[in-house]
C-alpha cells in the first residue's frame, strides 16, 4: 500500500504505512526495511517543516549506503538538497563528496562495460547519470 501511494504521488499519505513497515520489520538490513527508510525520508522532504526534514535526514543517514547503487545516487542527491535548504553546508559537502565518488565509480563501470561488451548497463535512476556527475562536481 505504501509503495502504491508513493508512486501515485501521494507521498504524505504513504508516511504512516512506511512507518508501520519500519516498526514491524525484524531485519534492519533487509531490502524492505531500507527501502521504507528511503521512501519515508523522501516523503517527509515534500513538506515545509524544517525540523521534520532535518529529523528525516538524521533518521535516514545510516541506511543510505545499504540501498542499491541506483537508489543511492538519488538518495545522496536528495540528502544534499535537503541539507542545502536547511543551510547545513558541512552536510551538503559530505553528501556531494559521496555522490561524486559513487557517480564516478558507476560511470567508470559503465565505460568499462561499453568497451568490453559494446553495450552499457541500464541504470534505472530518477535522473540520467550525467546529472549526478554534474551535480556532484559543483
Amino acid at each position: 500500500m505504501a509503495e502504491k501511494l508513493f508512486t501515485n504521488g501521494k507521498r504524505q499519505e504513504s508516511i504512516p504505512f512506511y512507518q508501520l513497515v519500519i516498526e514491524s520489520e525484524k531485519d534492519s538490513h533487509g531490502d524492505r526495511f531500507v527501502m521504507s527508510q528511503y521512501r519515508l525520508f523522501r516523503a517527509v522532504q515534500g513538506g515545509g517543516d524544517s525540523e521534520k526534514k532535518w529529523k528525516a535526514v538524521i533518521r535516514f543517514h545510516p541506511y543510505r549506503k545499504r540501498l542499491p547503487e541506483n537508489y543511492q545516487l538519488d538518495a545522496l542527491l536528495q540528502l544534499a538538497n535537503a541539507c542545502f535548504t536547511l543551510h547545513n553546508w558541512k552536510e551538503v559537502e559530505r553528501y556531494a563528496d559521496e555522490l561524486r565518488e559513487l557517480a564516478t565509480v558507476i560511470y567508470n563501470e559503465e565505460v568499462q562495460r561499453w568497451e568490453n561488451d559494446g553495450v552499457g548497463g541500464i541504470l534505472e535512476t530518477e535522473r540520467h547519470l550525467v546529472v549526478f556527475m554534474d551535480r556532484a562536481s559543483c
